[in-house]
């Protein structure tokens, strides 16, 4: 193809819409005589103009801009909504109390009292006689004063202290959350009879 049969290819559109300045007209015109494949070219165009021009034009909604701008606002509305419901699950998941951590602190705050009564010989002899006593009435253990309950209320205080450090470092909007879910779940609970 020559440089010819290019720049007469880039100008058969506006030459079939009318719109060549006469300059090139003549140019384009005198080229068309001596050149078959361009000659060719015109009138695969005028045939596809022609078929083109028995077409009706869709006539668009008065209203496509607003509904388009809607959906696209609508759109941005969910993605946003989605992104921040993942990244709530996600930092429930990852800060949020969880029963495994709760049992965790249990056995925590168990091994430190064993090995603090452990540690002390006074503790460890009144220890058996303590448990014996206090196992089927625990407040009255907490109650009383001498070596056995004082391992107790250390026991109370350290998974109290955990609890409260965790719910603390968790930030306000995990504690709420936590908050949330503890209110619904007692109130999953069936009251006792004549409350």
């Amino acid at each position: 193809m020559s440089t010819d049969c290019r720049r007469t290819r880039t100008a058969l559109q506006l030459y079939l819409d009318g719109r060549l300045d006469p300059r090139r007209l003549a140019g384009l015109e005198t080229h068309l005589r001596g050149c078959a494949a361009c000659r060719e070219e015109l009138f695969a165009l005028e045939t596809l103009s022609d078929s083109l021009a028995d077409l009706r034009m869709i006539e668009e909604p008065a209203n496509l801009t607003a509904l388009i701008l809607t959906r696209v606002a609508s759109y941005e509305v969910s993605k946003r909504a989605k992104a921040e419901a993942v990244e709530l699950a996600r930092a429930q998941r990852q800060f949020g109390p969880r029963w495994g951590d709760a049992v965790l602190a249990a056995v925590l705050a168990t091994m430190s009292t064993v090995l603090f009564v452990l540690l002390d010989p006074q503790l460890r002899e009144a220890a058996p006689m303590a448990a014996a006593r206090a196992f089927p009435n625990v407040v009255a253990l907490l109650s009383m004063r001498g070596p056995g309950s004082i391992a107790w209320v250390a026991w109370v205080v350290w998974i109290a202290t955990g609890l409260l450090l965790t719910l603390w470092l968790a930030g306000a909007e995990v504690r709420a959350s936590w908050r949330r879910s503890l209110s619904e779940r007692l109130a999953q609970l069936p009251l006792p009879r004549g409350a």
